[in-house]
């Protein structure tokens, strides 16, 4: 609820992601105008490994890169770097990929 009274607050054109592990509800209180929409391009099952790297603060691929959870992320980046809008060099940010 906080990035919802946020972006209220602004009283300008904003993008919110509602990214949360509950449904998605920002929608209710902020009755967008959608310009566009976007395609999903994976989900992220639940996964203690994330919790376990989250809570050595490490990145999923730093703390198990062979898990299914580190496989699950590689394959979202791997979708969202196919699509023509991302065909670009990608950065270090995939480095432990």
């Amino acid at each position: 609820m906080v990035s919802t009274n946020l972006a209220l607050v602004l009283n300008k054109d904003v993008q919110l992601l509602d990214c949360d592990v509950e449904e998605p509800n920002v929608h209710l209180f902020l009755h967008p105008n959608f310009e566009s929409r976007e395609p999903v391009v994976g989900r992220r099952p639940f996964d203690k490994a994330f919790t376990e790297a989250m809570i050595r603060m490490e990145t999923i691929f730093e703390y198990d890169k062979d898990s299914q959870a580190a496989g699950s992320v590689k394959k979202v980046w791997d979708a969202v770097f196919s699509l023509p809008a991302e065909k670009k060099p990608v950065t270090n940010i995939l480095q432990h990929i």
